[in-house]
């Protein structure tokens, strides 16, 4: 079976490529990047650093991805609304971006900071170098 885990992160910083996580404590002066697994619950206190490295991100049913250039970081200042995607990994995450509500499994203090990372889906990855390995071969026979 699949070992889940809880976990407090105090003044440190953590990065998180998979598996199941029930429970993530983002305290103060830590920073969690996050590639993939499923999170359960996360909090987000306050000074924390959240980032999300995915191939795809909505905010309250908006697409963002077309706006977003692979590797750069878009902080999400939002709060209130529904941030949802596909990790790095391919696991699926919906995160209920409002501050402090005992009845949601996630909370985003406003002084927190969210980023979300856009990496391309591999497929694309595949046809952009394919397109370019394309245009240096036309160069090449000028």
């Amino acid at each position: 079976g699949e070992v889940s885990h809880s976990m407090t992160l105090h003044e440190s910083n953590a990065r998180i490529t998979g598996g199941h996580v029930t429970s993530l404590d983002v305290v103060s002066n830590s920073v969690v990047d996050i590639f993939g697994g499923v999170i359960d619950d996360i909090d987000a206190l306050s000074g924390s650093v959240v980032n999300l490295t995915g191939v795809s991100f909505t905010l309250d049913g908006v697409d963002l991805t077309p706006g977003l250039v692979p590797g750069e970081k878009l902080v999400i200042t939002d709060r209130g609304v529904i941030l949802e995607g596909i990790l790095s990994d391919g696991s699926a995450f919906s995160f209920d971006l409002t501050p402090s509500s005992a009845d949601i499994s996630s909370n985003f203090d406003s002084t927190s900071t969210l980023a979300i990372i856009l990496v391309p889906e591999p497929g694309t990855a595949a046809l952009l170098g394919a397109g370019a390995l394309g245009v240096l071969k036309r160069r090449g026979r000028g």
